[in-house]
């Protein structure tokens, strides 16, 4: 016990002084980066609703950051990516999924109503930073 508290300063010291320079390397060599893709939109209504109107459209733009590495298997290309103000690529391996999230649907009265679209990422590295459009307006009715 002597031994382990013998000079604990400089051991101390010497352990944050590892911490940081283990993370500033980590940072260095796979540094967050941010990338806009296009995703599928999931549209699966809840069974006991029936859509009558829907402007939902085909895909929707989610905009992640997430280490370089990651960024790449989400795009399914080895070269560069593109630049965010390009064309957002499709996003591959299924690695992003958007949907309508019907959590906090009222009842269903013929009048259209705004349904949050909701991303999931099978990454825990992955931020969603942002989703174009957020929300889409659907009429809902009740199922007969």
């Amino acid at each position: 016990m002597n031994r382990l508290l013998n000079n604990w300063p400089l051991k101390l010291t010497a352990f944050v002084l590892s911490i940081g320079l283990w993370s500033h390397v980590r940072g260095e060599s796979n540094p967050l980066e941010t990338q806009t893709f296009s995703v599928k939109l999931d549209l699966r209504f809840p069974q006991t609703l029936r859509v009558e109107d829907t402007s939902a459209p085909k895909t929707v733009r989610v905009t992640v950051r997430a280490p370089h590495q990651e960024l790449r298997l989400m795009s399914g290309v080895t070269l560069p990516l593109p630049a965010p103000d390009s064309d957002a690529p499709m996003v591959a391996n299924n690695a992003l999924s958007a949907s309508l999230d019907f959590a906090d649907v009222s009842e269903p009265s013929g009048e259209p109503q705004l349904i949050p679209v909701r991303v999931d990422s099978s990454s825990e590295d992955v931020e969603i930073l942002g989703v174009k459009p957020a929300n889409v307006s659907v009429t809902l009715g009740k199922r007969r």
